[in-house]
């Protein structure tokens, strides 16, 4: 009900002095239609009011909804993208892990292949440590032969010298007895012929002794020339033996030293390997790195989208479902990502042990090679050491050779 106007509050609308009961009925009505209407009017007057805020309020809702829509079209190319780097990035760790698979199978091989080599150069240093234990054996024996034959050919150079003064003595007593049998020949030339036929058997038989010794002598002579001669081929044979046996020590080496390059450049390469792998697990960490950043900048974002959009109820609801089915997934991709990047860098410390062991084996393959090596100098060393005692015992049956010859002439 509407309220009297003020200027009427204070007058009875059924007694006045001055107007009849119906000119008061008439005001009174007009009073109140002029009060209702003045009502009506506030009323009007606050309803478009209520109407203008509520207009303001659904146009500031409205534009709001379009700036949420606008964000979520935004954060939908921005899910798109994200949706993309992350398919890339399955994509660069699935290469990762070929390429780890290939890196394994590499070290792998390049582990066998050193592991084969460690064996491969142990049974060489063993068969060459039995090899040069029994040529030293076998040098050692030819030096004590040879030594043997220089002092057996010594005393018979003493002993044909002395032979030789013998025989030079024993011809010169020959030479007198055959002067003085022609002298006893010519003396009893004069004589009977009984006698001189006696003195000329006497003679000859004595001739023909001499003769029969010495061709003897010249015999036993040209067996102990063959004897030496045997000897000096044994020596020839030996020192033959002995520079196949250097030819082949320097053919080993060689060998050893081609073994060593390859295995040099089987660790240079997994050194250059490693250092690429390492590269490029530096570089897929500071991809995720810089993937976490942007997750964390686009999960500030969707922060700031839940925020804004809890002035609309639907589009909360749906926006509050998708940022949370968006956030459950980026969370299990970044969980996934983070294991697989401890993955990865296990792996890591698995490929370092494995090269580290890897250095071990070729360091101490290159200990057992320089061992090798030292070894065959040395031996190289002995066999120049005998070459120049061959060397002289060739020279001296030589000279023994040419004693001889002027002997037998």
């Amino acid at each position: 009900t509407c309220s009297p106007s003020p200027s009427m509050r204070g007058v009875s609308p059924l007694r006045g002095s001055g107007v009849n009961g119906s000119n008061r009925r008439e005001v009174y009505l007009e009073t109140q239609n002029f009060s209702r209407m003045a009502g009506e009017k506030r009323e009007f007057q606050a309803l478009s009011k209520l109407n203008d805020s509520l207009t303001r309020k659904l146009r500031s809702t409205e534009e709001q909804y379009e700036a949420c829509k606008a964000d979520l079209r935004q954060t939908r190319a921005s899910l798109e993208k994200m949706e993309r780097e992350n398919i890339d990035l399955s994509r660069r760790l699935d290469d990762n892990a070929l390429e780890r698979q290939r890196l394994q199978q590499k070290a792998k091989d390049s582990s066998e292949l050193a592991e084969k080599l460690e064996s491969k150069l142990k049974v060489v240093i063993n068969q060459r440590g039995h090899s040069v234990m029994e040529k030293e054996a076998k040098a050692a024996e030819t030096m004590r032969r040879l030594k043997e034959d220089n002092e057996r050919l010594a005393e018979g150079l003493e002993r044909l010298k002395e032979d030789k003064a013998k025989l030079l003595s024993e011809l010169r007593c020959m030479n007198e007895l055959i002067t003085l049998k022609e002298e006893d020949f010519g003396l009893t030339l004069s004589g009977s012929p009984e006698r001189n036929r006696v003195s000329v058997l006497l003679l000859v038989t004595t001739l023909r002794d001499d003769r029969d010794r010495l061709l003897k002598e010249r015999q036993e002579l040209e067996l102990e020339a063959q004897e030496a001669r045997e000897a000096r081929e044994q020596v020839e044979a030996e020192g033959r033996r002995l520079r196949d046996v250097v030819s082949d020590l320097k053919v080993n080496n060689n060998i050893l030293r081609e073994e060593i390059a390859k295995e040099r450049g089987a660790k240079e390469t997994l050194v250059s390997e490693k250092r690429v792998m390492l590269q490029y697990i530096e570089e897929e960490m500071q991809s995720v790195e810089e993937m976490k950043q942007k997750l964390a900048a686009h999960e500030a974002e969707n922060k700031k989208l839940m925020q804004e959009a809890k002035m609309s109820r639907q589009e909360r609801s749906s926006t509050d479902r998708k940022v949370r089915t968006m956030d459950e997934e980026w969370r299990s991709e970044c969980k996934e990502s983070k294991d697989r990047i401890k993955e990865l860098v296990a792996e890591k410390q698995e490929l370092e042990e494995t090269l580290a062991e890897q250095y071990q084996r070729a360091e101490h393959a290159e200990r057992q090679v320089r061992w090798s090596e030292e070894k065959v100098e040395q031996l190289r060393k002995e066999v120049d050491h005998l070459h120049g005692d061959l060397d002289q015992l060739t020279e001296r049956n030589s000279n023994l050779s040419s004693e001889l010859v002027e002997l037998q002439e």
